[in-house]
């Protein structure tokens, strides 16, 4: 007899009959992917037109990934730009996480958080209600944005006398995915946030 944990329940049942949802999950997952690529080209163009430095820019093109457990839920995301070594790090992340939202996230480290930390308080303290959340968590590459792990901009002063020794930092922005349909302009308008924040 079939061990009572391997029974499904009858939600599963009705799910594993139904086709339309496995076809439709994959439908979704092919359009974010075509948003994300879409979005890079925008993306560079923005990048050629604001002459960027070349070193963080132009050295890598936009890489874009999927999978299907980030916390047990698909995902999409693309680096761009993507500059990743050991002590040094400058990237600007587009996530997608299945059932919970999409976001932009800038993330430094090393030479690029010591060229950019001021530009970013400064930032942050402009557009302290416009959305944008500051990292205090203890993981870098922990994409889960909650009040365990990120806060809002309106408490830096409190949160910078206390974390600034970290040795990351990261502000991120969200957007419900029930807004399926400005996520473009979300994207493009946090970009180009992002960049004037980079070129200075």
């Amino acid at each position: 007899m079939l061990n009572a944990n391997l029974r499904l329940s009858s939600e599963e049942r009705q799910l594993l009959l139904d086709e339309r949802f496995i076809l439709t999950k994959r439908s979704i997952l092919q359009k974010t992917e075509q948003l994300f690529g879409q979005l890079s080209e925008v993306f560079r163009q923005q990048v050629l037109v604001r002459k960027m430095d070349k070193q963080v820019f132009m050295q890598w093109t936009p890489k874009i990934a999927r999978g299907e457990n980030y916390h047990g839920l698909p995902w999409v995301m693309m680096d761009y730009p993507r500059l990743f070594t050991r002590s040094d790090v400058c990237a600007i992340r587009c996530f997608f996480w299945w059932g919970h939202y999409c976001s932009i996230t800038l993330h430094v480290s090393g030479l690029y958080q010591a060229q950019f930390q001021q530009g970013i308080i400064d930032f942050l303290k402009k557009e302290k209600d416009v959305g944008w959340l500051y990292s205090v968590g203890n993981d870098p590459w922990q994409h889960v944005i909650d009040t365990e792990h990120y806060q809002s901009s309106e408490y830096l002063d409190y949160l910078w006398t206390d974390q600034s020794s970290r040795p990351f930092l990261k502000i991120a922005k969200k957007i419900p995915l029930e807004q399926w349909d400005e996520m473009d302009h979300f994207f493009e308008s946090n970009f180009n946030a992002l960049l004037s924040l980079l070129a200075h």
